[in-house]
């Protein structure tokens, strides 16, 4: 199973009131997606400077594989209310495992591999650039005549003063040909393909955001206050924010209002102003997202009525399994469940839980051992009908 909890103990917090006002706010809008900063550190190549920082800014919705059993160990640290998902339905919500990477100190010269991870996070950021570069000039090239001229302007603040490029739009149309050759099929209609190279890699950095979402450190901390390997331990899965399905994106940005919904429910956590991967400073709920529907079917090409109709989509409420919450609690969360068409029964406490969890594999026994029964029924009825037969055959 896997399990979704909230909220993180706090001191001087009441985890009752707003684990309800949480849950509340899950049945009413869907998976709220939330960004967190994660700070890497360049190998130091001058060592007179300090190394260079980067920020990955990663929006998701955290879910733990975990057995029931120590589901009341794992709510010391994340909270005593639950969303339980079987692995069929955390599969279909676009759950991932996430990708633990060793974080070292870049000044470091013991141990020079630990920082292999790090570097190839780098790249990978690297990577969106470059594919947002072509992007930008395929945008160029539109409404744009063979020998019209296009001029792109670099402005780098690593060189002194900024770069221009100046290229007719046939030769810069040749050259995007060049570099996406066997990665863009080329359309029966002159034209079609370079419009397609701006779509395609919206896709790419679509796909490059995703991955970049699913990293995270071994560790903690630099410090040395948590031992090692204590993110890894976590067994963490994400449902990171952009997954787009035939063209519609499942997750949406939030409203003003919204927005400052979150900072008044928690003015500390939402905000919080984080240093976001453009440099801009935003408070934590701008890098929020709702993803309210997921994913229940396919349309197969020939059902489909209209290119709108490719996806069927459900509640994300529906993939839950149940709700598990503390006992104390449990009389006004079913009361929230049925006020947002939550079925209450699926609410539970923990003891409740647990019995049912126990009573399962009592079931399963039960209905393999009457299955066993009927199967040696029939066989020996089978054995008896050819018994019979035999005695009878009549012989020539």
């Amino acid at each position: 199973m896997f399990y979704h909890s909230f909220p993180r103990p706090k001191e001087n917090q009441d985890g009752i009131k707003k684990g309800l006002a949480i849950l509340d706010s899950f049945l009413k809008n869907g998976i709220l997606l939330v960004p967190e900063i994660i700070l890497y550190q360049k190998e130091a190549k001058d060592k007179e400077k300090p190394p260079e920082e980067y920020y990955v800014v990663q929006s998701r919705f955290c879910l733990t594989q975990i057995d029931i059993s120590e589901l009341k160990a794992h709510e010391k640290y994340f909270g005593g209310f639950h969303l339980e998902f079987t692995n069929d339905n955390a599969y279909a919500l676009g759950a991932i495992p996430v990708f633990y990477l060793p974080r070292a100190d870049p000044n470091t010269t013991k141990m020079p591999l630990k920082k292999l991870a790090a570097n190839y996070v780098y790249l990978l950021l690297e990577m969106q650039a470059l594919c947002k570069n072509i992007q930008n000039l395929s945008e160029m090239l539109k409404n744009k005549s063979d020998r019209e001229a296009v001029t792109a302007l670099v402005d780098n603040d690593k060189a002194e003063g900024a770069q221009s490029y100046k290229v007719n739009a046939k030769q810069l149309s040749d050259v995007l040909d060049m570099i996406t050759l066997n990665i863009i099929p080329n359309p029966a209609k002159s034209g079609e393909r370079k419009n397609g190279i701006g779509t395609y890699m919206d896709a790419m950095l679509g796909a490059l955001k995703g991955i970049g979402s699913l990293f995270y450190p071994t560790d903690k901390d630099f410090g040395g206050v948590h031992e090692d390997l204590y993110n890894f331990r976590q067994r963490e899965w994400r449902i990171t924010a952009g997954i787009t399905v035939d063209g519609q994106r499942l997750d949406r940005e939030l409203t003003t209002d919204e927005k400052n919904a979150l900072i008044e429910h928690d003015p500390d956590f939402f905000g919080k102003i984080e240093i976001y991967a453009n440099w801009e400073k935003l408070n934590r709920a701008d890098g929020c997202f709702y993803m309210k529907n997921g994913i229940s079917k396919i349309v197969p090409k020939q059902e489909q009525e209209n290119k709108e109709k490719s996806i069927e989509l459900k509640p994300v409420q529906e993939f839950v399994k149940r709700i598990i919450v503390p006992k104390e609690a449990l009389e006004k969360a079913r009361a929230i469940a049925e006020q947002n068409n939550f079925d209450p029964a699926r609410v539970v406490d923990f003891v409740n839980a647990m019995e049912l969890e126990a009573l399962e594999p009592e079931y399963e026994a039960a209905k393999n051992q009457r299955r066993i029964q009927l199967l040696r029924s029939a066989q020996a009825l089978a054995e008896g009908m050819y018994k019979l037969s035999v005695e009878n055959r009549v012989l020539p």
